[in-house]
């Protein structure tokens, strides 16, 4: 039997050497392929419509200095990430799907709540 710590794989490969990235995406990756969580994966997705939302709307509307200067570092930040996954797998992966998803999930939801005048 091989040794887990000599494979290439991320897998196997020790917990300490395992970045944060693969370890949140490693979470989804399970949450996505058992069917018995994606119901979880789904209330993961609205708590972050929930969270970005708002942010957005008061940023965008009310012109806040401070509130899009925190957008523009998260779009670096998931920039970043969705550069990562485009240079693994091609395609966004696990973790940038789900970035992707929140962002326009709370653009839809920002929008249609500046629209109907909701907040």
């Amino acid at each position: 039997m091989t040794d887990p710590s000599e494979s290439n794989g991320e897998r196997n490969a020790p917990l300490e050497t395992l970045t944060a990235d693969s370890r949140v995406e490693g979470w989804i990756r399970t949450l996505l392929s058992d069917s018995m969580l994606r119901p979880l994966y789904a209330v993961l997705l609205g708590h972050g419509v929930a969270f970005f939302s708002p942010i957005l709307l008061f940023a965008f509307r009310d012109r806040n200095l401070f509130g899009l200067a925190g957008i523009a570092i998260l779009i670096v930040a998931s920039g970043s990430i969705l550069q990562r996954d485009w240079q693994l797998y091609r395609r966004p992966g696990p973790l940038g799907g789900t970035l992707l998803a929140i962002w326009g999930l709370s653009t839809a939801c920002a929008a249609a709540a500046n629209h109907y005048k909701i907040l």
